[in-house]
């Protein structure tokens, strides 16, 4: 599976047997432990728009709680979403031989988004050059309309 969709997470409700603390990996104890969907700009679910962008976490603690909370909060990038959002339209059978602005607009993103995505997929080490469904990706991020 492609780097940016994540295996789906459980949609039953229902926890890990023996989910430990994302700090410290320690299980809570009863009356401590703590659960959480915090944000996650590189969740992507392959299936549902719906669970994009969030992650469940298990802390020990309420002061490992807000450093999880923290740590989310300040690792967010919306082109990092908005890259896996694209990556995911990508795999679809409808966008094989897809453009660029078609696949776009199948995974609900504005021009912005676009160039935002694209641009954060650039400054990484080692950036995609193809999209995982085959599309090859432009060499710069695609100009603003109209400039």
């Amino acid at each position: 599976m492609p780097a940016h969709i994540s295996s789906p997470a459980p949609r039953t409700g229902s926890l890990p047997e023996r989910a430990g603390c994302g700090v410290c990996g320690e299980p809570g104890t009863a009356g401590n432990a703590q659960g959480a969907l915090v944000a996650d700009s590189s969740a992507i679910d392959p299936y549902d728009f719906a669970f994009d962008g969030r992650r469940y976490v298990v802390a020990c603690c309420p002061e490992h709680m807000r450093t999880l909370v923290e740590e989310a909060r300040a690792a967010w990038s919306a082109g990092e979403q908005w890259f896996g959002q694209l990556c995911r339209a990508s795999l679809l059978n409808a966008m094989r031989d897809a453009s660029l602005d078609e696949i776009r607009a199948h995974a609900r993103l504005d021009d912005a988004a676009l160039r935002a995505a694209l641009e954060w997929n650039s400054a990484r080490k080692a950036a995609a050059l193809t999209l995982p469904g085959g599309q090859i990706l432009p060499m710069r991020p695609v100009p603003a309309s109209g400039c």
